[in-house]
């Protein structure tokens, strides 16, 4: 079991921008953003925002982004993430480093949307494995980044988001007969990340489940191409301030059958990207300081708050 992450008296802010420094390293942007208050109500508009997402019906076109190791900021981590996405009818996306197993995540996201993000590690079993428990718990997507991580190397997520790993019987296989600590974690750090992420390996996980894929990261015109040639069924738009050009473009790529979502930190303005067809968003940073904040109430109100804003931009 993960030890859980004992809290030393520090402000929110201070523990707040600690995590998103820690966790998102230099992105100055993300980093601005987080220095301001983001849980803010606004007036609501009598607006309908109810989405259909995979054949299940979520409050608005909002999902919750993956995010490692929430221990280090609340003890209760994504399971108070998870429970007030199940609250709130939006999904949430577990990630391969969560504090809790993906089950554990799943049993608390009982009628929930969740998806997985899976954080392609290097030994295609233990890929496989982790692709095909999210499935069992009753994931509904995952996602995988063909990006490098940017949690290579970061020991403090490795010691505080290992779960998955350390109930997960290839990597079990692994380290068997491993007693000390510090070799566990060697194994640990071994296998957490592969290098780099093909579409070979994206076929191969396609093949090992029945529920949609959906690729995260920096998209080019040419990269979702290939995208749409190996059969994904949506992606995850993380690229930071794209044009109205790149996004016009990525959504008529798309079509009809596949689904373009954007992080609302890469993007100005909601309703510009309402106006291109694009109407799903993925936020983290809100949600995260609600759990800092005031735990699980904190995150149903972050979610609440960027409903609203949602809301004022139709």
């Amino acid at each position: 079991m993960v030890q859980r992450n004992n809290h030393t008296e520090v402000s929110i802010e201070e523990q707040f921008n600690k995590y998103i420094a820690h966790v998102f390293g230099t992105n100055d942007a993300l980093y601005n953003q987080s220095l301001t208050n983001p849980l803010e109500r606004k007036n609501n508009r009598d607006v309908d925002i109810h989405k259909i997402l995979h054949g299940k019906t979520i409050t608005g076109p909002l999902l919750l982004a993956p995010a490692p190791s929430l221990c280090l900021v609340h003890e209760d981590g994504e399971l108070a993430v998870a429970k007030a996405a199940t609250d709130k009818g939006v999904p949430f996306i577990a990630s391969t480093f969560s504090s809790y197993t993906l089950e554990e995540i799943a049993d608390v996201n009982e009628g929930g949307v969740r998806w997985f993000q899976l954080d392609y590690p290097n030994d295609s079993n233990i890929a496989k494995s982790f692709a095909q428990r999210a499935e069992l718990a009753g994931y509904q997507a995952i996602v995988i980044s063909l990006d490098a991580s940017p949690l290579a190397g970061n020991e403090s997520i490795l010691t505080n988001g290992y779960a998955n790993f350390a109930v997960d019987p290839f990597f079990i296989r692994r380290v068997y007969g491993k007693s000390r600590a510090e070799s566990y974690f060697e194994e640990l750090e071994e296998v957490a990340f592969k290098p780099s992420v093909t579409w070979a390996d994206l076929a191969y996980i396609r093949d090992s489940v029945t529920i949609p894929i959906y690729l995260k990261g920096n998209f080019s015109e040419e990269k979702v191409k290939l995208a749409v040639e190996n059969g994904v069924d949506g992606i995850i738009l993380t690229t930071p301030n794209p044009s109205n050009d790149l996004l016009k473009v990525l959504n008529d790529l798309l079509g009809n059958d596949r689904t373009l979502i954007i992080d609302n930190s890469a993007v100005d303005s909601l309703g510009s990207a309402f106006g291109l067809g694009i109407n799903l968003f993925v936020v983290s940073l809100s949600y995260i300081y609600g759990l800092v904040k005031e735990g699980k109430a904190g995150v149903e109100f972050a979610i609440e708050s960027q409903l609203d804003n949602i809301k004022q931009s139709f």
